[in-house]
């Protein structure tokens, strides 16, 4: 099976390609879903977290608010920090991803698609067989984006980087319609078809 690691920029439409691999026939995962189950009320990393960052980044119900700790972060603008936060988080998540490729492996799907947002940033590119960036120029993906856009986006490597390393891009900025036929084509050509 062949594991797709798949990134790009704040906004430009990651989440929208993955799931166009699995329109197409692959099995997916979403790294953002596995780090909000690993940071779960209860877990070893919920704890490490809010030891590091404090209680403000709780909601009432003592689970993690994922803004306030994306603000504790990206706001104090610590890229130390971010690194702590990264060192507890990600060796859960990567497991977690693994397993899940394998299971998808059994029921057999060719491709398995690994959604990583910090794909380069955290060196995980090399634990993939290929690297799918999907981009979109800038001035798209800050229609699309976030409020903390500038801050998060700090923290990345600029997307022309992303597009240098990767095996293939996806274009965003179009219509839907558009963006899957780039997806399926890439999805046939991969699996051989």
């Amino acid at each position: 099976m062949l594991i797709i690691g798949l990134t790009g920029g704040v906004a430009t439409g990651k989440s929208t390609v993955r799931k166009m691999f699995v329109r197409a026939g692959a099995g997916a995962i979403d790294a953002d879903n596995v780090v909000h189950r690993t940071l779960a009320r209860g877990t070893s990393e919920h704890k490490k977290i809010v030891s590091l960052l404090g209680r403000g980044i709780l909601k009432k119900n003592g689970t993690i608010d994922r803004m306030e700790m994306a603000r504790a972060i990206f706001c104090r603008g610590s890229k130390k920090l971010l690194k702590k936060v990264e060192n507890i988080i990600h060796p859960t998540v990567l497991k977690k991803m693994m397993v899940a490729s394998k299971k998808a492996q059994k029921d057999g799907k060719r491709i398995f698609v690994m959604e990583v947002p910090l794909l380069f940033e955290v060196g995980w590119d090399k634990k993939m067989d290929v690297v799918v960036v999907a981009a979109c120029p800038r001035d798209v993906a800050s229609r699309r984006c976030p409020p903390n856009f500038k801050g998060r986006s700090a923290f990345q490597i600029p997307i022309k980087t992303k597009i240098k390393k990767a095996d293939h891009v996806i274009d965003t900025s179009g219509a839907k319609k558009d963006t899957y036929k780039q997806v399926k084509m890439l999805y046939k050509k991969l699996c051989g078809d």
